[in-house]
């Protein structure tokens, strides 16, 4: 089995935004501002989520030791 987790955008440019942590991906038509948090899926963003639910999420994979990605 295999979870998105969350990522921040850093910077958006044309058709792709960067995450904090680097990586690249298509936003597919989702309007991506930085400081939002998406689900990316292989290399294209399938879902905005908001900042709150994110946080929660890898508030409880850090405790899990589960965060490393």
């Amino acid at each position: 089995m295999c979870f998105a987790i969350p990522k921040k955008v850093h910077s958006v440019e044309g058709d792709c935004i960067v995450t904090t942590d680097g990586i690249r991906a298509k936003h597919g038509g989702i309007k991506c501002l930085v400081g939002d948090y998406v689900l990316i899926y292989g290399d294209v963003v399938v879902e905005k989520i908001p900042s709150k639910q994110a946080e929660k999420v890898l508030k409880h994979l850090h405790k899990s030791g589960t965060d490393q990605h």
